[in-house]
């Protein structure tokens, strides 16, 4: 268990260390203050705290402060902590990017479809590959996921349902990467569409992880999950760009792939 303390807890000075103490369950006691500078400091604290009870071993700690660190560095170069502030949007039409896209894979046009979710948001940003494989399944598209089973046990465990669960719907998914290493998979994803010859990309999950660099020439679909990433995706050069507004509420603890929106529009006009 992990007793960890917000700035009410700790503006009243809560001794959470003693509080926790006499607690027959192993625990963990972590401070976390208003002020943080960066917004992992508080994940690390926790790592730190669990690395020094021996939950986890130092070669993991050290392992997921360069993740935590590479996932930061995408934020600031490329996402939603840009800038000072982003006007949140919904991004295009779900139906009009959707009719595109199918077109696209009917023709023939050779396309990659790429997820690069982080956590237990790959639920729902799983579906999406689904649904394109479902709505076009003779289409010529290679399908990739950061779905290695590599990391936490939890994080290991949600890749290893969501990859079982695309297989069995017939997706021909390739695990590139784990679902804790989205911040640092975007030079891997980007050679792998860069190489496919693909005329057009589909790339859900954090897609401002790949570098504009590898995407020249490519028709991108790009599906987040935050309203203020639209702007610095449309700057990428990603045409079409949807956000999945309701995913957090939708994929907190869950065990199985949820339907998106997008998801839902493309097996309708299908």
């Amino acid at each position: 268990m992990a007793v960890v303390g917000t700035c009410v807890a700790m503006i009243i000075g809560e001794d959470l260390a003693h509080a926790a103490s006499g607690v027959a369950t192993p625990t963990i006691a972590v401070d976390i203050h208003a002020g943080f500078p960066e917004n992992i400091d508080g994940v690390i604290a926790t790592l730190q705290a669990a690395a020094g009870e021996g939950w986890i071993d130092e070669q993991e700690l050290a392992r997921q402060r360069s993740l935590l660190a590479a996932a930061n560095e995408v934020e600031h170069l490329r996402g939603a902590a840009s800038r000072p502030y982003i006007e949140p949007e919904r991004g295009a039409l779900k139906h009009v990017a959707a009719a595109r896209l199918l077109e696209l894979a009917r023709s023939g046009a050779p396309g990659i479809a790429v997820m690069n979710a982080k956590k237990e948001t790959a639920y729902m940003f799983a579906d999406v590959l689904a649904a394109l494989h479902e709505a076009a399944p003779d289409a010529p598209v290679r399908y990739l996921a950061n779905l290695e089973e590599r990391g936490l046990p939890k994080v290991r465990a949600d890749a290893r349902r969501i990859r079982e669960e695309l297989v069995e719907r017939g997706v021909p998914v390739e695990a590139v990467g784990a679902l804790d290493e989205y911040g640092a998979l975007g030079d891997r994803l980007g050679a792998a569409i860069r190489d496919s010859g693909a005329a057009w990309a589909l790339v859900t999950g954090v897609p401002h992880a790949i570098p504009a660099g590898y995407t020249g020439g490519v028709e991108v679909f790009s599906i987040t999950n935050g309203p203020r990433q639209v702007a610095p995706l449309r700057e990428l050069g990603h045409a079409h760009v949807m956000v999945e507004v309701d995913l957090h509420p939708k994929t907190l603890g869950v065990r199985s792939i949820v339907e998106s929106e997008f998801g839902a529009v493309l097996r309708s006009l299908a």
